[in-house]
């Protein structure tokens, strides 16, 4: 009982570490997705397993490129703004990448949701 009277005293610090731990596992997910969808998207736009490969390093780069800019965010600001912003764009690119059939969308795609995927990260 003390646990739920700890919540009831601190809601929105409560709230907050909610929305923080799904923002992760969002983060992870959306990560995560691209591996065992290699195959699929191969079908998708009918292309050989080796150019959907490209997929991988292009999020990695995308990735590094997000943390970087990351680091150019004023310690001092409000980061759950960032946080926010950047999951829900996260989330649109990821569910563009099943609606793309070119291979060179994709790739926007994916590098675009590495790039935002760094910026979690570091906020």
């Amino acid at each position: 009982m003390l646990i739920l009277e700890d919540i009831k005293n601190n809601k929105v610090k409560f709230l907050k570490t909610v929305f923080a731990s799904l923002i992760y596992l969002i983060d992870g997910l959306a990560t995560a997705i691209i591996g065992p969808t290699l195959l699929d998207l191969q079908i998708a736009v009918n292309s050989s397993l080796e150019k959907v490969g490209y997929l991988l390093p292009v999020r990695a780069f995308g990735y590094f490129i997000g943390a970087v800019f990351g680091t150019l965010i004023p310690n001092k600001s409000d980061r759950q703004p960032y946080l926010i912003v950047c999951s829900l764009v996260v989330a649109i690119l990821v569910t563009l990448i099943s609606l793309n059939r070119n291979l060179w969308t994709i790739i926007i795609n994916v590098l675009l949701s590495g790039i935002f995927t760094g910026l979690i990260e570091i906020c």
